[in-house]
């Protein structure tokens, strides 16, 4: 209702990871996802969000699947909470592909200790049924 233009949430649960149909797309990167209440959101709410625990350096991502998301140009945004205290952190990488196909723009950020909002811009070739956020 904030844009001028109509905007449609294909994914579910998107404000929570750590609910079904979310899953680890590779088995061993991501650590626990759990739910938190400790920061506000953006828009003030206290509501829970959740939490990844990066558990190696590459290939970390969160993927839903059953989705039916048309051809053409697809913009994702999204919001992320990213703390300091990571031992040997000084970046990190967000992208979003589709399929293992399609890749949006890789967006690098070295902001910490906020809420950093990040955009992928990607074109898809054919129907996916699949997202990934790398």
């Amino acid at each position: 209702m904030l844009y001028a233009t109509p905007r449609t949430n294909a994914l579910k649960q998107s404000g929570a990871l750590f609910n079904s149909p979310w899953i680890s797309g590779s088995a061993g990167y991501m650590g626990a996802v759990t739910s938190s209440t400790d920061i506000a959101a953006p828009d003030g709410s206290a509501s829970p969000v959740s939490k990844v625990t990066i558990t190696a350096s590459s290939n970390l991502c969160v993927r839903q699947s059953g989705l039916s998301v048309a051809a053409g140009q697809q913009v994702v945004s999204a919001w992320m909470y990213v703390p300091s205290g990571q031992p040997g952190v000084s970046n990190f990488r967000f992208a979003v592909d589709w399929n293992d196909t399609d890749v949006g723009a890789l967006n690098v950020y070295s902001t910490f200790d906020r809420w950093v909002r990040v955009i992928s811009v990607a074109t898809l070739t054919a129907t996916r049924t699949q997202v990934d956020f790398d």
